[in-house]
């Protein structure tokens, strides 16, 4: 295994290791905004008027769905910024084939692969703000995640062009699928966040211990 890969799956492995930890805290901070569901009954009292059953309230756990969404958001979002971006200016300078019928192709790949890793750096913290916003249903949930969703499929989408042209023009399909994986990933966990968001958008708080 080289050095680099060894570097990128130590990155993805820190990364997992800081989602797990922002996601559980966040999910937390924002237990009270998923209302509250019954708990146990309990007898309390004594005697044939006093006694009598006693219903408590505990507040709903984050659905599961939403957590792995936000959380998948927070580590795809640091790898985003830390790996892929940068990742993304180095290919800049890798050596390739001048040749003149294919100069085109090695143009508009330069420029995608450019524009991509400049938008991959705010991606990456508009993801992990999406997933903040998503564990605390953020009153503007919607109006914050659908927009960074639709820039997250935009994102991905220029990436596997711009390395597809490349692949085309170096001639090597092999680079076109290792880009179609993460693009892929990327692009399913933008459309899973846009269907979480309107979901839970529509979620009524309902929370019985509040005074009517």
């Amino acid at each position: 295994m080289s050095s680099t890969v060894e570097l990128v799956l130590r990155t993805i492995v820190l990364a997992s290791i800081v989602a797990f930890v922002l996601t559980a805290s966040w999910a937390r901070h924002g237990r009270h905004r998923w209302g509250h569901e019954p708990g146990r009954a309990a007898v309390v009292g004594a005697g044939a008027y006093r006694r009598g059953i006693v219903r408590s309230w505990v507040p709903r756990k984050t659905p599961v769905l939403v957590a792995l969404v936000a959380g998948a958001g927070v580590a795809w979002g640091l790898v985003t910024t830390i790996v892929f971006a940068p990742g993304g200016l180095v290919f800049l300078l890798a050596p390739v084939r001048h040749e003149p019928s294919t100069q085109l192709l090695l143009a508009l790949s330069a420029l995608g692969a450019w524009g991509a890793s400049v938008s991959g750096f705010p991606l990456g913290v508009s993801l992990i703000a999406s997933a903040h916003a998503l564990l605390t249903r953020d009153d503007e949930l919607v109006d914050r995640a659908l927009p960074i969703a639709a820039w997250s499929m935009v994102h991905h989408a220029c990436v596997l062009l711009a390395f597809t042209l490349f692949a085309i023009h170096e001639r090597n399909p092999l680079i076109a699928a290792a880009v179609a994986i993460p693009c892929g990933l990327g692009f399913l966990h933008a459309l899973a966040l846009a269907h979480v968001a309107r979901s839970v958008a529509v979620l009524p708080i309902d929370d019985p211990t509040s005074e009517p």
